[in-house]
């Protein structure tokens, strides 16, 4: 009995040493689980607010690039704007002040073939808008074909013109034209020639030159 004795007030003693007051274990354990349930309940929150705050960042994003694109749009419309301005500008009250026929906007466009072209421009008639002018229209080009100079008429590269490759023309303002052009293998184009013929007696025949600029 001593023994036993003996040996309850070590094990006593023991749990006074290491810390421990004799109360029940159990009382850790829940105060363990309780606190893991508060700390889930805390990530769960929090993994919550991350994914709302993730979607709210996927929709300013979506949102901003939706007000860029119509930025980009916007002010494609108001260069193309100013572009139509400038040029009904030209027509009405042109900066130089001249009167009559004259070439503008000619252009040279690649295509997916390298002998073939796209040539668009226009005809104008500055501030003089009380009649129609009319007449015809030369187009050549000229360039360089086995080491000496050429220059093919219209009718040579585009089928669809009539076969001495005049170009008719009659307007009041403006006239657009668009030529498809397609050269031999070995030439090289260097100038685009145009004489612009209109009628009557006392008209003057236009002639202007432009460089070979493809773009």
């Amino acid at each position: 009995m001593a023994f036993v004795l003996g040996g309850y007030g070590a094990y006593q003693f023991g749990l006074s040493r290491g810390g421990f007051e004799g109360g029940p274990i159990g009382n850790g354990e829940t105060d363990l689980v309780r606190e893991n349930r508060r700390l889930a309940g805390d990530n769960r929150a929090l993994k919550q607010k991350v994914a709302r705050l993730e979607t709210d960042f996927t929709v300013d994003r979506q949102a901003y690039d939706q007000i860029e694109a119509q930025l980009v749009e916007l002010q494609a419309r108001i260069m193309e704007q100013e572009e139509d301005l400038a040029f009904y500008k030209s027509i009405v009250a042109p900066e130089d002040g001249a009167v009559g026929l004259r070439v503008q906007n000619l252009e040279v466009v690649n295509s997916a073939d390298p002998r073939s072209f796209r040539v668009e421009w226009v005809l104008i008639q500055a501030k003089q808008h009380d009649r129609r002018v009319s007449g015809v229209v030369n187009f050549s080009v000229e360039g360089t074909q086995g080491g000496r100079t050429v220059t093919y008429p219209l009718a040579d590269l585009d089928a669809s013109t009539e076969s001495d490759g005049s170009v008719p023309f009659s307007f009041r303002y403006f006239q657009e034209f668009e030529h498809e052009l397609t050269f031999p293998a070995d030439f090289v184009p260097e100038k685009i020639h145009l004489e612009v013929r209109p009628t009557g007696r006392s008209a003057r025949t236009l002639r202007d030159s432009f460089d070979w600029l493809p773009g």
